[in-house]
């Protein structure tokens, strides 16, 4: 039961410091091209895209300043969730022998998840951005189909770790 598992102290490794690097830094630049685009910027912005990519449907511009406070509270909400690895739900049993492989190998999908879900949406907002000004029209059509291939990768692949050494999966 996750209220009687072991806790430990776990340092962050170096993919989670490199993933907090990156996502902050991807974070900062986006806003503050948004920041340098502002004055530019058409009273009306794209801010919905059809299945192939183009933009149908306009809004206002300010708008565009929704993304980067959703990435932000995103950030903060996965950076809270990795700090209580104790509480997830795991595939296998939670031993003292195996409890910082698990715990880590957890703590590092939520570092994956939380990276690609801040490179989606900055993405995601350059396009509009991009739209608006007239440098684009619309995200790509494969944005979508590879984003949920890279995240059930992202989730298969740390299954596949954390079943891999276990001698005792859950039933």
């Amino acid at each position: 039961m996750a209220s009687q598992r072991i806790r430990i102290s776990i340092p962050k490794t170096y993919s989670e410091i490199w993933h907090d690097t990156i996502s902050i830094a991807v974070l900062c630049v986006i806003i503050l091209y948004i920041g340098l685009l502002w004055n530019s910027l058409p009273s009306e912005v794209p801010i919905h895209f059809n299945a192939e990519g183009d933009a149908d449907g306009w809004g206002s511009r300010t708008i565009l300043l929704l993304l980067p406070g959703v990435s932000l509270i995103l950030y903060i909400a996965f950076s809270i969730v990795s700090r209580y690895p104790h509480r997830f739900n795991y595939p296998v049993v939670i031993t003292a022998e195996n409890v910082q492989e698990k715990y880590t190998l957890s703590r590092l999908l939520v570092s994956w998840l939380k990276l690609e879900t801040i490179l989606l949406l900055s993405y995601i907002e350059w396009s509009m951005l991009q739209t608006a000004v007239g440098e684009n029209h619309g995200v790509s059509f494969w944005l979508l189909p590879v984003c949920i291939a890279v995240m059930l990768g992202t989730i298969g692949a740390c299954l596949f770790l954390m079943l891999r050494n276990s001698k005792k999966p859950l039933a």
